[in-house]
């Protein structure tokens, strides 16, 4: 059986071991993970190749789905939804429906051992997704499987209900992305230990119907990525907390509103650069990119896109402003096109409003 997951480089000493036992044994898979393991901090451009090559005949699903790798199993898996008959992504299309078609395939790919210690299973889902195949396909899913990412779809009527029920008990961590009017607080449920609503923005009238839901579910706690203003932490109080482990965040000194840095998911991460190598993913080498843009008096951050450009990469932070970029100032110093060190507790102004950037999270209470 395979190792844990590594989270440290010391940790990757069992799968050495265990690469070496199915090379005994002549399985292929034997022979990918001795590959990757051989792999230094820094490879060449030669060795990646060779790698990712190995990597597109070792780590496969079924094309209907898409799965993020770590040492040749499955870390993550996302199921498409169909829409108007062909098959869309989760980051493509947020309209899409759960292809009941997809569900005896998936319940069959969960029993098979590169998916053994799955931990987060993405999908798109309404309330008229989960039937009987919804079910028998949850029944195989791995004991490892403790988080959720929930693409919902226009809920409507009891469609929350039927959803929340369709997840099943084993999951701690409910992911949640409202689409088409869907309603966040609809998905609180006592079942979680905690909500993650770091893709929605966080208002105060939203915050109110969050607090209403939380009083009644005692158990459930929030971790939230954009929020508005102050006032939104004042009414959610420790219940509630901005954004996770890595991630940073840029925090408005006059009203009190957050801007997340979301460390990249590792289904980013691949997208980007193919399949990441186990010491990559352990020591976080791979730059990560932020657009950051401005809209009336509140800014975004998403992966890759805006008029700003912050990155992260081997442990540091640079930023510069892009065309077209809102005014932007740090340390009383303007902004151009040439990188500029981003260090925790530097003071920003894009479009007269103060920042100030946080690197450094405050460790989370019990």
């Amino acid at each position: 059986m395979a190792p844990p997951f590594p989270k440290s480089l010391d940790e990757l000493g069992p799968w050495q071991v265990y690469a070496d036992q199915l090379l005994e044994r002549g399985e292929r898979l034997g022979s990918y993970l001795a590959s990757e393991l051989s792999l230094g901090d820094q490879p060449t451009e030669a060795e990646l190749t060779s790698f990712h090559k190995q990597g597109l005949r070792a780590c496969r699903v079924p094309r209907t789905f898409e799965a993020a790798w770590t040492l040749g199993h499955v870390r993550s898996l996302s199921i498409p939804g169909r829409d108007r008959g062909r098959t869309v992504m989760m980051r493509h299309r947020g309209s899409a429906l759960l292809d009941g078609s997809a569900l005896p395939v998936l319940r069959d790919l969960f029993r098979t051992p590169a998916l053994s210690q799955l931990e987060q299973l993405t999908v798109i889902v309404r309330g008229e997704s989960i039937g009987r195949r919804w079910h028998e396909a949850m029944k195989q899913l791995p004991a490892t499987c403790q988080r959720f990412m929930v693409h919902a779809s226009a809920f409507k009527g009891d469609d929350a209900k039927r959803v929340l029920a369709g997840i099943p008990e084993q999951v701690k961590t409910l992911r949640f992305s409202a689409r088409l009017g869907t309603e966040p607080a609809s998905l609180i449920s006592g079942q979680f230990e905690w909500v993650d609503l770091r893709e929605v923005v966080t208002t105060p009238e939203l915050a109110v119907k969050l607090a209403r839901a939380l009083e009644l579910h005692q158990r459930a706690r929030l971790r939230l990525g954009t929020v508005s203003d102050g006032e939104v932490l004042a009414r959610l109080g420790a219940r509630a907390v901005v954004g996770g482990e890595g991630d940073a965040r840029l925090v408005n000194e006059q009203t009190g509103a957050v801007v997340l840095f979301e460390r990249a998911s590792l289904e980013s991460l691949q997208r980007r650069y193919g399949v990441v190598t186990a010491r990559a993913q352990v020591g976080r080498r791979l730059p990560e990119s932020f657009g950051v843009t401005a809209v009336d008096s509140l800014i975004y951050a998403r992966s890759w896109i805006g008029s700003v450009l912050a990155r992260r990469a081997d442990g540091s932070w640079w930023i510069r402003a892009e065309e077209d970029a809102p005014a932007l100032a740090l340390d009383s110093g303007p902004l151009g096109h040439e990188p500029v060190a981003l260090r925790d507790g530097a003071q920003l102004r894009i479009n007269e409003q103060p920042w100030r950037f946080v690197e450094r999270q405050v460790p989370e209470r019990s």
